[in-house]
């Protein structure tokens, strides 16, 4: 029997006319509630919806998207899926427009001004904003001094993977330690790990990174993607058609990186 972090968590899919947004409250380990926090189906969606989110309770988030549901059924069940998936990993993000002011210590974000971080409490702040889908895209963050995240469990910068950074972070030459997620002995299940989950078009620079532990194991086939610095690294599509690639220029990754799946697909790296 799975036990469960205690607190409120947000999971969001794309519905059939705008994203339908669930939150759901775990107490005493267990999923207690889980409810309707925004939508833009037709009317009636949330009496519609009362059934599967009574059984997504029961069976403590046991649910498969089927080919023969609706579009609208397929689209309640990913939101469920993405809630659950943040359950099992305590993320407790939301998707509120991130108030930038309140993480870093200071910086507009521009390449001349940019985002600054100088300690661990601001890095895992930066962490959840990427999580909470704002992909920091032509924007700039940068490290200005040495941070040790030490007895931190470490969330990646993007969560599980669905949410990818594509801006350019400068570490300056800095170095994070201690980045941990899981141990051999007691992995997480995570199906995206690193210090970044995905890059999506992102440029990262002069980053070290210092004793990583990194290890996930997933028993379901999902295909599998670890690396010290981004789990998975992409291309961006632009709205032009063209594509933007990724760049990773002078970084560094020590430490230990393991993963399994019950899949037939893993893919790890020190970097990436």
């Amino acid at each position: 029997e799975e036990i469960f972090e205690n607190g409120d968590y947000y999971g969001r899919a794309e519905g059939t006319k705008g994203f339908i947004i669930l939150k759901g409250v775990v107490a005493e380990g267990h999923i207690t509630d889980i409810s309707i926090v925004s939508h833009e189906e037709s009317e009636g969606f949330e009496n519609r919806a009362k059934a599967l989110l009574e059984q997504a309770k029961a069976e403590q988030g046991s649910i498969a998207v089927e080919k023969s549901d609706s579009d609208e059924v397929k689209a309640l069940k990913k939101a469920i899926i993405s809630l659950i998936k943040k359950v099992r990993i305590a993320d407790h993000s939301t998707y509120d427009k991130v108030d930038k002011s309140k993480i870093f210590a200071g910086g507009s974000g521009s390449a001349e001004d940019p985002y600054k971080i100088s300690n661990a409490e601001q890095l895992q702040k930066f962490a959840a904003s990427v999580t909470a889908a704002d992909n920091y895209e032509g924007e700039y963050v940068v490290l200005t001094h040495n941070i040790d995240m030490k007895g931190l469990r470490w969330i990646p910068i993007g969560g599980t993977g669905y949410y990818s950074f594509c801006g350019n972070f400068d570490g300056k030459g800095h170095t994070v330690s201690n980045i941990t997620m899981g141990s051999k002995s007691a992995p997480e299940a995570l199906r995206v790990v690193g210090f970044f989950a995905t890059l999506e078009g992102a440029t990262v620079k002069n980053l070290n990174l210092k004793d990583v532990e990194l290890h996930s194991y997933r028993s379901d086939e999902e295909r599998m993607h670890i690396g010290g610095l981004a789990g998975q690294i992409i291309e961006a599509r632009l709205p032009d058609k063209s594509i933007r690639i990724s760049i990773v220029d002078n970084c560094s990754v020590t430490g230990s990186i393991s993963g399994r799946t019950a899949g037939t697909y893993c893919q790890l790296g020190g970097i990436a």
